[in-house]
């Protein structure tokens, strides 16, 4: 029995093995979304080494995979190519350019990977204004205007062809794609850790021994969760086994016993006393 008793206290316990085992294998906030692997993690489901620095993701309520920039700019992926190392994001709010006043990639892994990159200024204008060529969308005031004005172009914004009069500057953001400010999806690339050549062979890259670097391993044939699923069937049927044999052998010998006794009190001589003859 106690055999019996060890392995239940070990079935008990199974989950936490197997997720001990598998506290970094790739995951998903929803189906079609992005896979979250190395140099990637899911900050609130595993464990630091899992990931690098500055590469933590999450999932939202709607279940899709958030990046969170310096500093607190929050943007959904929809694609992670980890051959290329680049990452698509885009503001969920639809208003990027409100996120670009508080990005600063440059305390963070991820570079935009385009090129030219350019400077701008904001400036909040009256209604009135006709520049046209440089207004965004957001974000905006009621009765007012934002215009992004290219830097190169600024010392010359007063004339005829960048008509700002009734503006107020009120922003500066720096070293940005063109497109920024046309598109609510922005492009980002990391070159540290570099994992590509483990995923051209097809390989798992991770964090080596001395967390100081990378290393490539090859996938395992067999899942770990899957060995250790189908030994807990296994095990769990030995353990089904012996509890029916148990009791069967049990009934046997109370049945054994039960004859035994029966016998003998039909073999036993009765005693008579002296009155009674």
């Amino acid at each position: 029995m106690s055999i019996f008793i060890c392995y239940m206290f070990f079935l008990l316990f199974s989950p936490l093995l197997i997720a001990g085992l598998d506290d970094c294998t790739t995951t998903w906030c929803s189906k079609g979304g992005p896979i979250i692997g190395f140099p990637f993690r899911n900050k609130f489901l595993q464990p630091e080494h899992c990931g690098y620095p500055g590469f933590n993701l999450y999932s939202n309520e709607s279940n899709e995979t958030v990046l969170e920039l310096p500093f607190s700019v929050k943007l959904v992926s929809n694609i992670i190519d980890y051959v290329s190392q680049k990452i698509q994001l885009y503001d969920p709010d639809g208003c990027l350019p409100q996120k670009l006043l508080h990005l600063n990639l440059s305390a963070s892994p991820f570079h935009f990977f385009e090129n030219p990159l350019y400077d701008y200024v904001l400036f909040n204008c009256s209604a009135t204004n006709r520049a046209m060529d440089y207004i965004i969308h957001c974000p905006a005031v009621a009765g007012y205007q934002v215009y992004a004005i290219p830097s190169y172009s600024y010392s010359y914004s007063y004339s005829d062809d960048y008509p700002l009069t009734s503006c107020t500057k009120i922003h500066e953001i720096s070293s940005v794609p063109w497109y920024t400010f046309d598109q609510n999806d922005l492009h980002l690339k990391w070159s540290e850790p570099y994992c590509s050549h483990c995923e051209v062979q097809g390989k798992i890259c991770s964090l080596d021994n001395n967390k100081s670097g990378t290393q490539c391993t090859s996938k395992p044939k067999i899942h770990r969760s899957g060995t250790i699923g189908a030994f807990l069937l296994v095990g769990t049927l030995v353990a089904l086994y012996y509890v029916y044999s148990s009791s069967r052998i049990k009934k046997e010998n109370q049945a054994t016993i039960e004859k035994f006794l029966e016998d003998y009190r039909a073999l036993k001589p009765t005693r008579f006393s002296y009155a009674e003859i």
